[in-house]
């Protein structure tokens, strides 16, 4: 009888806890669009971002199969030198770290190798914002499936501007296309 007890008050609070879930989602983190290659590209471009208004910041998920080279970002078609990176990864044996200043693009946010699959996510923190530069990070990880040292990366990144962001660019590293099987989900995050 106490179990049978303790397992309904269980299943009421997991209840309690699935409402709160989607009330938190539904008020503060949205879907806004996807990006499904039919095709290879040579970049995956998401542009208008200005009738996102009402979301403080974005994320992406990113799923890459099969192409080749490190993912790179661009904002507002800036093409300048006026990013800057980080990172950190590590395969399980070594770790690495490095960083670089008065860059072309945002870089290493993503990868995966012909035959390989990735997946990443990246935040992008007040990107309607006027009055700061905007910063990012990304988590991503991708297997070789035994070619070469998987990785995990955390990267983060700087667009040395205050203007509000309105598009983002990918493209992969030594002009390689990405494969059909790309895909590119944008969300929106309200609040703080």
């Amino acid at each position: 009888m106490a179990i049978r007890s303790l397992a309904r008050s269980s299943i009421r609070q997991a209840g309690r806890v699935n409402s709160a879930l989607t009330g938190y989602e539904s008020n503060y983190f949205h879907h806004l669009e996807t990006v499904r290659l039919g095709g290879t590209a040579a970049s995956v471009i998401f542009s208008n971002l200005s009738r996102y208004s009402d979301y403080q910041h974005l994320q992406l998920r990113v799923v890459q199969i099969g192409s080749n080279g490190s993912t790179r970002m661009t904002v507002n078609g800036d093409t300048g030198s006026n990013y800057a990176r980080h990172y950190l990864n590590g395969n399980g044996t070594t770790a690495a770290a490095s960083g670089a200043a008065t860059q072309t693009s945002i870089a290493n946010i993503g990868r995966a190798g012909v035959g390989q699959s990735g997946v990443a996510i990246i935040d992008i923190h007040g990107y309607a914002s006027t009055s700061k530069y905007k910063t990012g990070r990304s988590l991503w990880c991708y297997d070789s499936n035994g070619v070469d040292s998987s990785l995990v990366f955390l990267t983060s990144g700087l667009w040395q501007s205050t203007s509000a962001i309105t598009s983002l660019s990918f493209i992969n590293a030594n002009s390689v296309a990405f494969d059909s099987t790309t895909k590119i989900a944008l969300y929106g995050i309200k609040g703080a």
